[in-house]
């Protein structure tokens, strides 16, 4: 910080509020020479007792150890000095610090890179238990590994007790790829539902697209991404579920369906902020499975939208006559031949469809 002041010196002149600036600089300096020199007037007055009672870990009233006053000095080779003498790394004051807290505040390296070492080591030989012991040193969980964050090399090696380890600590959850994907891509595209629980569950966004312009759900729509998907369901805020769900039965598999919708009854008629409604999304989709499937949750094939809607109208632009001849023999008399907000009616919407099959199967059942 002297060096700062010779160089501003040179550089501001003798204007009036440049000399207050230095001043004030030249205060902050002499306030950290004195907080410096009570530091090591503790350190000397501690390492005596140390001495004495031959515990290099034994604390002050604050907690505090010799290696955690060496460290708060940020004097390297004094901290180096203690170190020599294998002190607890792991001890903490009576508010929750480590050494390693105490020489982050303090530009001191010495705690730093004997634990960035150690866990370097650790991370790559798998050693969940030394991990531990690091993390409650104060080691960082996302120091690098090999240029790839730690939690990018646990699920690269498979081990899930490590990568949860990591994302319990605080590990960044919106870790990148070498390659500049997101670590969540990659999770989803292994169909990995155990590892995407635990990225959700520490805030991992479930928001925006991947590298290669898809989302999230379009993967997770696909064949065999079923576990994942009931994840991703879990962890999406209320307000946007209702259109989720009713994406889910538009574009989703049969399996997707009934496994989101088991755990989901209570949105089986909730409609979407378009007016949408899960069965009315079956029945226009055309997939028998899908609709019987609500149906058997306990879908209500009577629920109409805000549009005034039923769902023989959706069916009506399916183009499967199974369904909708199903729909008919469920649906009560009254609401075949009902209208929508714009007077139109099932057969209506089958016209508008130029479905003149379906057109005769809905009149043929309406009069």
């Amino acid at each position: 910080m002297e060096d700062e002041l010779r160089d501003l010196r040179d550089e501001l002149g003798s204007d009036a509020v440049s000399r207050n600036h230095l001043r004030t600089m030249q205060r902050e300096l002499n306030l950290r020479k004195d907080e410096y020199e009570d530091l090591r007037e503790l350190f000397y007055q501690h390492l005596e007792q140390v001495k004495r009672e031959g515990n290099i870990n034994l604390a002050d009233a604050q907690g505090r150890t010799l290696l955690m006053l060496a460290a708060a000095m940020g004097h390297d080779n004094i901290t180096r000095m203690v170190l020599n003498e294998n002190p607890a790394m792991d001890a903490a004051d009576n508010i929750g610090q480590t050494a390693c807290d105490y020489e982050q505040k303090n530009n001191g390296t010495a705690v730093r890179n004997i634990l960035i070492n150690r866990w370097i080591t650790a991370v790559e030989n798998r050693d969940s238990d030394a991990v531990q012991v690091l993390l409650n040193c104060g080691a960082d969980p996302d120091w690098p590994i090999a240029n790839a964050a730690p939690i990018v090399r646990a699920f690269d090696m498979n081990d899930y007790n490590l990568f949860s380890m990591l994302a319990n600590s605080g590990a960044n959850v919106e870790a990148r790829l070498p390659d500049g994907r997101r670590l969540v891509e990659l999770v989803i595209e292994r169909r990995n539902a155990d590892a995407l629980e635990i990225l959700l569950r520490q805030g991992c966004k479930t928001e925006g697209s991947f590298a290669n312009g898809r989302t999230a759900l379009d993967i997770l729509l696909e064949e065999g991404s079923e576990d994942c998907l009931e994840a991703w369901v879990r962890h999406v805020q209320e307000a946007d579920k209702a259109a989720l769900l009713c994406r889910v039965v538009r574009l989703g598999t049969p399996k997707a369906v009934r496994m989101i919708f088991s755990t989901q009854k209570d949105s089986l008629d909730t409609e979407d902020p378009q007016g949408n409604l899960p069965l009315h999304e079956a029945a226009r989709r055309g997939d028998l499975t899908i609709y019987r499937t609500l149906i058997e949750l306990g879908a209500s094939i009577t629920t109409r939208n805000e549009r005034e809607e039923t769902v023989l109208m959706h069916a009506a632009l399916s183009g499967n006559y199974e369904l909708i001849s199903e729909v008919l023999s469920r649906l009560p008399a009254e609401l075949r031949n009902a209208r929508d907000k714009s007077g139109r009616t099932a057969a209506g919407y089958a016209s508008l469809a130029k479905d003149t099959r379906a057109q005769r199967i809905i009149e043929a059942n309406t009069h």
